[in-house]
């Protein structure tokens, strides 16, 4: 039986599988589709119907990965390097390899990021008629970050967290103070 998101199928407006799917396909950060395996095997654990396969774009990740793991195997691959040849197939990799980040150290950025959004989110919904600059500052301090890392996350996040569609063109600026 082929995937059958059941985010969508329950008329939910998002899913978490095809946010980390639209991630994958934006920025192939393996991140992304490391935690939609992960979504995956949780929903084909609890017996969710339609879940008893992988989304094809997930599928085709893994098969790839896979082959790529068989040709390390199969290779001269000194034993010594077997451990970073095998992340490498996976699609990570170490910083310095023109990399500024990893896929582990992105993957607590969005972390991060992800629980500020929650927070400021909580706040706005606590005190709807809040303005976001005090509700931004005092996260930031509750977190101790900038405002302008705040602010970031919440851009970032917003539409996953709260559901809300991007900021009309009168919301405020990012404080700059």
């Amino acid at each position: 039986m082929p995937f059958d998101d059941p985010f969508f199928r329950d008329n939910k407006t998002m899913s978490p599988l095809d946010h980390e799917r639209r991630m994958y396909l934006e920025t192939r950060n393996v991140k992304h589709a490391i935690r939609a395996l992960q979504i995956c095997g949780e929903l084909m654990q609890a017996g969710q119907y339609g879940c008893d396969t992988l989304p094809g774009w997930l599928l085709e990740w893994l098969m790839s990965a896979l082959a790529r793991v068989q040709d390390v195997f199969a290779g001269d691959v000194p034993e010594s390097k077997t451990a970073d040849a095998i992340a490498e197939a996976f699609g990570f990799k170490q910083t310095g390899q023109g990399q500024r980040t990893s896929a582990v150290s992105d993957w607590q950025l969005d972390a991060r990021d992800l629980a500020l959004a929650g927070a400021v989110w909580r706040a706005k919904r606590h005190d709807p008629t809040q303005r976001m600059r005090p509700i931004v500052a005092a996260v930031a301090a509750e977190y101790h970050v900038s405002r302008e890392t705040v602010f970031d996350a919440w851009s970032k996040w917003k539409t996953f967290v709260a559901g809300e569609q991007p900021d009309p063109p009168d919301e405020p600026d990012p404080p700059n103070e």
